[in-house]
């Protein structure tokens, strides 16, 4: 470990990201970077952000990020645990702020930047000056050979600070003689130290050289310079500093470059600007000097205005269909971004997120309020359809909820409350702490309710009361669930929101067909699909064909399946809608499969991707059904095995028990007995728990067929009875023709044989299939 300590504008940062570059062979399982912000005017980064980010880096998929710090440091650890490591600590306040960001593998190493000594942590590497040779190296050998005595007095007066003196650098007019003497003049003349300053008299003149800078700056130019210090993020495109400042893109474009130029401001990425944080606390100095309280209000409600209209035009391009508030519409100086296609939109996310996070933080301070529950509610939608920061939703939403308490607004504060308790739910499905994270969400969403009980809101009532029942769906209580979600058709009914009863009536319909009640399922998703239609409801007609895809696969119309699912994947590609793409994908082969019993190489390609790189548990189950069907049993064993070793950390859900389905009939089909017969019985008492009755059907036929391999022709009989009676009253024909086909066998029964034989020729499939 190694910290570097010293005063600001040392060049900390700029000698620890070198240092990284130089020591990049030593650690090849990479670096890991952060600016914890210790000293910065904005609101340090959280100990939860920072392991959150550091865990995407590594590669842990978002649903293994755990909701808390103290699981955070133990899988951040556990991920590190031997690799070579460099861990970049920049800008820490304290010790006990680097405390949980401490690998305490050999393998790793350390470099923290402080203006703190941290000498709890370790003897420091302290920072000095600059030697008199390195300050003038530093202003150019044009200028220290041009006016050889100025040039020392400049690095005299600027108290040989590197900071200091790259600003003296963009300042000079020119390199002449008679410049840099005029330079040095009026440096020596304006010299003075302030409460900005943290270096003693002696050994710096910081402040006169950014007040010489500044001076030299135009009006306009000085004017946005002191605006940008409202910019929470952690960096700025010359389009939000339009907004800011007022102007035309052009015009920000060049001051923008003028700044950089002068070393006011760091051009990090071709059009993304940050401040030094000495300097922005100058610039911020400088906008309660220069300018009108009401002008740094002004300009902060430009930028709210800005990135809230821009994620509205982003995430009109990824098919928003879930409510959205309504807002005033965006004033011209607002400037939003337009985009072209939803693939910049992604782009703009992106490269946004974490600036948003920051934003809404801010919002929520602001003396108004209105903009941090309306960007709450905006980002909504791109959250919740993307593989995204889950930290950073559940850090908007609770910025949400602190800024609509400040607006007083009861609808913004209804909404924020639904929407942490959304943002909550990828945790409860990976298994996170299930019963304290199930009550926060369900109390959210009973508060949510409330309020807009209150706010007499026709959409959210019933909006809130779908997400309760889904809540209750990731909970594993399905009736409750399905109760909840009629009342919310009734609300909707009632309240005359067709968009609301479209949602709830989707939901509806799919919850059903978990249960087993197949074709009450597909007529409600058939009435729901014409409504959806009707009014434009994309991203709800999408995943209506993909549920009504799903019901004809288990109800042995393969075909049917087959259109429905290409169909929908159409639409989930055009709507950039990832997390049902995959699933619709895997769905649509699963279903090609078990009329082929064999995968085409691209398809096989596809599952292969899904089965790598996505955590939908949906997608992964059709994967490892399809690579079943096709007769690889490695490859469905081992995905197979893989999703069983969740299921007991969280509360069993529907594809929790087409899971286990499957790998009682994997283990089966390679011959072992005891273990299929072991997971075949939990199978059915998790299907039977949730209730999901196809489930059961299928546990039952694999039971039956395992007491029949085994010799015990009677219970098998039993089992397969049961089975058949379930299957009938389900509608899983395809598992209706196997138990046929089985009880054929057992009986020794030709019935039972044509009974069999002429289902599997009614929906076109082998008997190796479902």
């Amino acid at each position: 470990m190694a910290v570097v300590s010293g005063p600001p504008g040392m060049g900390k940062t700029t000698l620890a990201i070198r240092s990284a570059h130089a020591l990049k062979t030593d650690f090849p399982d990479g670096q890991l970077f952060v600016n914890l912000r210790g000293y910065d005017l904005r609101q340090p980064l959280a100990t939860t952000q920072v392991l959150a980010m550091f865990l995407r880096a590594l590669g842990v998929p978002a649903d293994q990020i755990p909701p808390d710090e103290p699981g955070l440091v133990s899988r951040y650890r556990a991920e590190c645990a031997g690799r070579r490591l460099l861990v970049v600590l920049d800008n820490a306040s304290s010790a006990a702020q680097v405390h949980p960001l401490l690998l305490d593998s050999p393998s790793a190493a350390h470099l923290i930047t402080s203006r703190d000594l941290l000498r709890e942590l370790t003897d420091p590497l302290q920072l000095d000056v600059l030697p008199a040779a390195d300050s003038l190296a530093l202003l150019g050998p044009d200028i220290t050979s041009a006016a050889p005595e100025a040039a020392a007095e400049v690095t005299e007066l600027c108290g040989h600070l590197p900071l200091a003196l790259r600003i003296v650098v963009g300042n000079l007019p020119d390199h002449s003689p008679a410049s840099i003497a005029a330079y040095a003049t009026e440096l020596r003349g304006q010299r003075r130290i302030d409460a900005l300053e943290i270096l003693d008299e002696e050994k710096t003149g910081v402040r006169t050289a950014f007040d010489l800078s500044y001076a030299a700056l135009d009006a306009p130019a000085r004017r946005l310079f002191t605006l940008l210090s409202v910019v929470p993020g952690q960096d700025f495109t010359p389009a939000l500093a339009a907004a800011i400042g007022d102007i035309p893109v052009s015009e920000a474009t060049a001051q923008l470059t003028r700044l950089a130029t002068a070393n006011l401001l760091h051009e990090h990425v071709p059009d993304r600007f940050q401040f030094h944080d000495l300097i922005r606390a100058y610039a911020a100095n400088k906008s309660e000097s220069d300018e009108s309280p009401q002008a740094v209000d002004s300009a902060s409600e430009r930028m709210l205005d800005h990135y809230l209209h821009s994620v509205d035009n982003g995430t009109s391009h990824l098919g928003r269909s879930m409510p959205r508030l309504p807002c005033p519409p965006p004033p011209p100086s607002a400037r939003p971004l337009e985009f072209e296609n939803v693939q910049l939109a992604l782009q703009w996310f992106t490269e946004e997120i974490s600036n948003l996070v920051s934003v809404a933080q801010f919002a929520a301070t602001f003396h108004t309020g209105w903009h941090g529950w309306q960007l709450t509610n905006a980002l909504l939608f791109y959250f919740h359809t993307r593989v995204g920061p889950q930290h950073d939703w559940t850090a908007v939403a609770r910025a949400g909820i602190a800024a609509a308490e400040c607006d007083g607004h009861t609808t913004g504060l209804a909404e924020a409350h639904r929407v942490l308790a959304i943002s909550l739910r990828p945790w409860l499905n990976a298994g996170w702490d299930i019963d304290d994270l199930g009550a926060q969400a369900l109390s959210h969403l009973t508060k949510s309710i409330a309020l807009y009980r209150e706010a007499q809101d026709a959409h959210g009532i019933p909006n809130t009361i779908s997400n309760y029942a889904i809540v209750l769906h990731d909970l594993g209580r399905m009736m409750e669930c399905i109760g909840y979600f009629r009342e919310a058709v009734q609300e909707a009914v009632t309240l005359g929101s067709k968009r609301a009863e479209i949602t709830a009536r989707a939901n509806l319909a799919s919850a059903l067909g978990e249960v087993g009640r197949l074709s009450e399922s597909t007529d409600m998703h058939l009435s729901t699909l014409d409504a959806a239609r009707r009014i434009g409801h994309h991203a709800t007609e999408t995943r209506i064909l993909m549920s009504l895809g799903d019901m004809a696969f288990w109800s042995g119309a393969v075909d049917k399946a087959i259109a429905y699912f290409t169909n929908a994947l159409k639409m989930a590609t055009s709507l950039s809608l990832d997390n049902m793409r995959y699933n619709i994908q895997a769905q649509l082969i699963w279903s090609r499969t078990i009329k082929t019993l064999a995968l085409t190489d691209d398809d096989r390609t596809i599952l292969d991707h899904i089965a790598a790189d996505v955590d939908s548990i949906d997608a992964l189950a059709a994967v490892a059904g399809a690579y079943l069907d096709s007769g690889d049993l490695d490859a469905a064993g081992s995905l197979l095995e893989r999703l069983a070793a969740n299921i007991q950390k969280k509360r069993p859900q529907y594809y929790d028990s087409v899971v286990l389905c499957d790998l009682a009939r994997a283990r089966l089909l390679t011959g072992d007995l005891a273990a299929a017969e072991s997971t075949a019985s939990t199978a059915l008492t998790i299907s039977r728990a949730i209730p999901s009755l196809v489930s059961v059907g299928r546990s039952l036929t694999t039971l039956a067929t395992i007491a029949m391999r085994k010799g015990d022709r009677q219970q098998a009989e039993a089992a397969a009875i049961e089975a058949l009676t379930v299957h009938r009253e389900t509608g899983h024909r395809p598992g209706e023709a196997e138990t046929l086909a089985l009880l054929g066998d057992l009986c020794d029964d030709d019935e039972y044989r044509r009974q069999a034989a002429e289902l599997y020729a009614e929906m076109g499939i082998s008997p190796r299939g479902r």
